[in-house]
């Protein structure tokens, strides 16, 4: 199913549980260009199932972008994601894992690279 950038923010502010203080203005960004990048759904990555490879691979990413850049914690990240605190912490344990690759290293520096504002807003408080 196909949706334009707007509808998919809208599902992933949707999706999000609004109890979640602070990081849940800044998940459906993340959540965007990560879907964008990896070529899947945001859907897919908020879920509540397993989905595909890639999808998974985009929902760790996500995971691991929400601890990193908004310094947010392994239960915020999983409640926002609708998944448990030890899925967080083995989806970010895994993209670490992965960093060792340089593709990967590389895709992920420029993830992290285009959501900078996401991470300046963060820290300014906006």
């Amino acid at each position: 199913m196909s949706m334009s950038i707007r509808s998919n923010s809208t599902f992933a502010f949707a999706v999000l549980r609004p109890d979640v203080p602070g990081i849940r203005r800044y998940v459906s960004e993340i959540t965007r260009r990560v879907s964008s990048v990896l070529t899947v759904a945001d859907e897919d990555i908020l879920t509540d199932g397993r989905g595909s490879r890639r999808a998974s691979l985009a929902r760790h990413i996500t995971m691991y972008l929400m601890h990193t850049l908004l310094s947010a914690s392994y239960s915020a990240v999983g409640e926002a994601l609708r998944r448990d605190r030890t899925t967080v912490m083995y989806a970010i344990r895994r993209v670490e894992a992965m960093r060792e690759d340089p593709r990967f290293e590389q895709m992920l520096v420029l993830l992290e690279w285009s959501l900078r504002d996401v991470q300046a807003a963060v820290r300014g408080g906006r």
